[in-house]
């Protein structure tokens, strides 16, 4: 088999894959943001789960991108993680924490 961004290159060519990932590109992209804090913090899941008060599977699924978060998931987070939660939304920034 190829490695996975080939695979993913290889299913992008059907435009129904195609639509449905991109549809997903926020999810993943937060995904992505919460894993990455996380990482660098050496935090593990578990710890994580402990400090938003949530089971570690919540941490999981975050962090695969597969489920829109609500915005009071990213609150605890970021808690967690002591980072700061901004929305941007036009040029207007909404500080959450």
């Amino acid at each position: 088999m190829t490695d996975w961004k080939e695979f993913r290159e290889e299913l992008l060519q059907d435009p129904e894959v195609k639509e449905a990932y991109e549809a997903r590109a926020v999810e993943r992209e937060l995904a992505r943001a919460v894993l990455q804090q996380r990482v660098a913090q050496k935090v593990t899941q578990k710890e994580m789960a402990e400090k938003m008060e949530v089971p570690q599977g919540n941490v999981s699924r975050l962090e695969s991108g597969t489920r829109v978060p609500t915005i009071g998931t990213l609150q605890k987070a970021a808690q967690a993680l002591n980072v700061p939660l901004e929305i941007r939304f036009g040029n207007q920034v909404v500080r959450v924490n």
